[in-house]
């Protein structure tokens, strides 16, 4: 699976699975865009890893996208 949030002036954004994976034993990929507000690339780490999605968060609020990718 694979996508792009938008984050818009928040720190956090949930992605949830268009189809639900077999096992939460999946690699995610993630790449930031640079803050639209800042300029600035934001460092970015995930949490709430399960079969159905997971959380992206920010290092602070955050304008931008955040592309990831999901892996079995």
């Amino acid at each position: 699976a694979r996508g792009s949030a938008t984050f818009t002036a928040v720190d956090s954004v949930a992605i949830v699975f268009a189809t639900v994976f077999a096992s939460s034993a999946y690699n995610i990929g993630l790449s930031a865009s640079r803050d639209d507000s800042t300029n600035n690339i934001p460092q970015v780490g995930w949490d709430a890893k399960t079969t159905t999605g997971f959380t992206i968060y920010t290092t602070g609020i955050f304008t931008g996208t955040v592309d990831w990718t999901c892996v079995l």
